[in-house]
């Protein structure tokens, strides 16, 4: 019996510091959100989504591409990639950066030590300065908390 006690206590508390976790860093994200209108989302370079479920979902292949593509950036220079289907071209591409394009869609594609922060924009909202310039300062907020 006290076995399944502590057993259902910890799974309590795991469940518990999970779900802080989550509103955690969705309570982070907000810092970009307000800063400039976009959909983001940040994402674990394991391809785990940290924050925006709400606002921004990524099949794992798309994921798992944009990151890989940190790695090769003249693969993304060359073939662009996709965010929920559609089709971006890259207008500038490297270790650290993605900037790609869809007509008046756009998405900024941000990475750190441990995440990457991806803002999808349309250009009625924001221009695509104000997106890269709002994305960095919240990537560099997140490298300054060790992300």
């Amino acid at each position: 019996m006290k076995t399944r006690n502590l057993l259902l206590s910890v799974t309590l508390m795991l469940l518990s510091f999970t779900s802080f976790a989550q509103s955690g860093w969705d309570a982070h994200l907000a810092k970009l959100t307000s800063a400039v209108k976009v959909k983001a989302g940040i994402f674990g370079l394991d391809h785990s989504q940290w924050a925006g479920k709400s606002t921004l979902i990524l099949p794992m292949d798309e994921l798992k591409f944009i990151i890989l593509g940190f790695d090769k950036p003249n693969d993304i220079l060359g073939s662009g990639t996709k965010i929920n289907g559609t089709s971006y071209k890259a207008t500038k591409a490297d270790k650290t950066i993605m900037v790609l394009k869809h007509g008046r869609d756009g998405a900024v594609c941000y990475k750190t030590a441990k995440a990457v922060i991806i803002s999808k924009f349309n250009e009625a909202d924001a221009t695509p300065a104000q997106v890269v310039t709002a994305t960095q300062k919240f990537a560099d907020y997140l490298k300054g908390l060790g992300y």
